[in-house]
């Protein structure tokens, strides 16, 4: 009742407004707001730390939204653009984080609260961009409203300006020294809410499972009852306190309550007793198949795939497509959100786009990772007849994106259908993938001399 308790007051700042500050789970009404607007972030912040499960989804995110590097391309000509000033800015945002904890900390303040701040230290109008970029807390920083939205056409007519606190520490930031990014509340575009909040139960359900099972595991209080069976004429006769006594000394000094070896094991008494146990199984709570369930709603929440998780039924081939899937659904369009809105606050020319790219990482790169699959499929087509040796080069050439010579070109009949299924798969699986590409007739690539990893179990 008392972990119930505590999480219901964890959780009654979502729907409660404090005489001091304002919550956004009600509406803010979008004129007549003014003044300092508090954001919440005690709940988030208790959560983001207290549910593992919740901190190891963010945290996940948070390192493969940080794997991306930083590139300037002209629009018009699709060529990559050298901008020494802006690189080393963003490679090195200020003296305390590199460009890494930097889009981690960004993505986790994001996820957690709702809400996030970048400090441009700009020293001077002068310069092209700003000396130094710095992430600065939601629950240290507050804004400040002029109560206008309709008509303004500049964000310091609406927002007047920044207060932060910390301790005795003061600061008002004007409007364009600061960077807000926003996870937008459905009605009011003033503010960010947090993903958390829709997250009540499965959060709370998880909370409530972990301190069960510590409860039942620290404090269990007694694990039986030991009851006197005798009878007589009369009926039970009662234990007197004498020989409670003895058996409870008995119990603990001679046999321990722990796993001593020189205490005995079999108890002896002259009266007759029944053994009643006050536990419950704890599998019969299903207590981390709940855990279990509300991780998935967690990491489903948030975009990205559970195989991406420690599990004892992972496969090479899961994890790896759990990770395209999450760059190519989420990681990638919550980078191009980031640097959009980087672009248009750091100055960046509109005829040039600042983006994160990823495909540095060789699981997105590798388009020549299936060859043992292609070639094998191609090669049961052409033994069942459905292609001949010339159209199959012609698919295969079109599957892995290569231009073949045809005076350069084999037969794939000739090389690959003298094999059957199964030892071509056998085979295959022992080559490299230029290997592979001169089985059929084509010419190698750089970094092709290298075994790919096959397909296996995680343990």
């Amino acid at each position: 009742m008392a972990q119930q308790n505590w999480f219901q007051s964890l959780f009654s700042s979502w729907n409660n407004k404090a005489s001091e500050k304002q919550f956004f789970t009600n509406r803010v009404q979008m004129l007549g707001s003014t003044g300092a607007v508090y954001l919440d972030t005690d709940v988030p912040y208790k959560l983001f730390n207290e549910i593992p499960e919740l901190n190891q989804t963010i945290n996940k995110g948070a390192s493969m939204f940080s794997n991306g590097v930083f590139k300037l391309q002209d629009i018009a000509s699709g060529a990559e653009v050298k901008d020494v000033e802006l690189f080393m800015l963003l490679e090195n945002p200020n003296v305390l984080e590199s460009q890494n904890s930097f889009l981690k900390t960004y993505y986790c303040q994001f996820q957690t609260y709702g809400n996030q701040f970048i400090y441009k230290n700009k020293t001077s109008t002068l310069l092209k961009y700003p000396k130094s970029l710095m992430n600065i807390s939601p629950s240290l920083i507050t804004p400040e409203f002029t109560g206008k939205v309709f008509d303004q056409i500049l964000i310091e007519d609406i927002i007047k300006n920044y207060k932060y606190k910390e301790s005795n520490i003061e600061k008002t930031f004007q409007t364009n020294d600061i960077i807000w990014s926003k996870n937008t509340d459905l009605d009011n575009p003033l503010i960010g809410v947090s993903p958390l909040k829709s997250l009540r139960f499965p959060l709370s359900n998880t909370k409530l499972a972990y301190d069960y099972l510590n409860i039942i595991s620290g404090d269990k209080g007694a694990i039986g009852i030991l009851s006197m069976q005798s009878k007589d004429s009369a009926g039970a006769i009662p234990m007197t306190a004498s020989e409670k006594t003895k058996i409870e000394n008995s119990y603990r000094s001679d046999f321990g309550t722990g796993i001593d070896n020189d205490k005995m094991r079999i108890h002896i008494t002259n009266g007759q007793v029944s053994w009643q146990p006050m536990t419950y199984p704890t599998k019969d709570l299903l207590l981390m198949e709940q855990i279990d369930a509300n991780k998935l709603t967690i990491v489903d929440h948030f975009g990205l795939n559970i195989n991406l998780f420690s599990s004892k039924s992972q496969t090479f081939e899961n994890v790896r497509n759990a990770i395209i899937q999450a760059y190519q659904d989420t990681i990638i369009p919550f980078a191009d959100s980031f640097t959009q809105k980087l672009s248009k606050e750091l100055g960046v020319p509109k005829t040039q786009r600042l983006f994160l790219d990823y495909s540095h990482l060789s699981i997105l790169n590798d388009k020549f990772e299936n060859m043992g699959q292609i070639v094998t499929a191609i090669n049961q087509a052409v033994q069942g007849g459905l292609l001949s040796g010339e159209q199959a080069e012609q698919i295969l050439a079109s599957q892995i994106g290569i231009d073949v010579p045809i005076e350069k070109s084999k037969s794939l009949l000739n090389n690959v259908n003298r094999l059957s299924p199964l030892v071509a798969n056998k085979v295959l699986e022992s080559m490299t993938i230029n290997q592979k590409l001169d089985l059929v007739g084509l010419p190698p690539i750089e970094g092709g001399d290298t075994l790919t990893p096959q397909t296996n179990t995680f343990q």
